[in-house]
């Protein structure tokens, strides 16, 4: 997913978008997720390098593994 984390008051009016966890940025993940099912996926694989809730990889992946698993079932 993409978006931007709040860390602190922005000076300027431009926001950095960058890797979120899924379901907390603003792609249409939801759309995604329909067009990959109507292609009859097998798997869907999660891949983080940055940007980490708290600089905690492993929230990172609770937080995005808990929207899959809503939705991939």
């Amino acid at each position: 997913d993409r978006g931007f984390r709040n860390t602190k008051k922005a000076i300027t009016p431009i926001l950095k978008a960058d890797s979120m966890e899924l379901g907390t940025g603003n792609m249409d993940l939801d759309g995604l997720k329909e067009i990959a099912l109507t292609n009859g996926i097998d798997a869907v694989v999660l891949e983080s390098h940055k940007n980490w809730i708290d600089k905690d990889p492993l929230k990172s992946l609770e937080l995005s593994a808990k929207w899959l698993n809503r939705r991939f079932k």
